[in-house]
């Protein structure tokens, strides 16, 4: 795993599908991934006034990103590790690799 995910204060996202299978092209396993967020044919704007679907961990972080400030501006004075803590106990868990590369939620 290489930086920015590596870092000790970086929370690693991974890619799922529509059906909430890991996304061919993310990082899957103990360590390597956080949290998993939708990240697979995702609308996003595009040039104009129309959109496109895009796939990525980069389509997928922003999900995190949302309700990481979600939760921060729901809990007052709640210390980062607090919200931390709730954003991963309720993310797409990986389930152990004899289950074909899917996630529980």
């Amino acid at each position: 795993m290489a930086s920015p995910a590596c870092h000790s204060t970086a929370i690693a996202v991974g890619s799922t599908t529509k059906l909430d299978g890991v996304s061919s092209f993310s990082n899957v396993g103990d360590g390597l991934v956080d949290l998993y967020a939708p990240g697979s044919s995702i609308a996003s704007a595009d040039l104009g006034d129309s959109f496109s679907y895009k796939s990525g961990t980069s389509m997928a972080a922003p999900h995190v990103a949302g309700a990481w400030a979600l939760m921060h501006e729901a809990t007052d004075d709640a210390a980062e590790r607090e919200v931390e803590l709730v954003c991963t106990d309720c993310n797409l868990r990986a389930r152990p690799s004899l289950t074909e590369n899917r996630v529980r939620r």
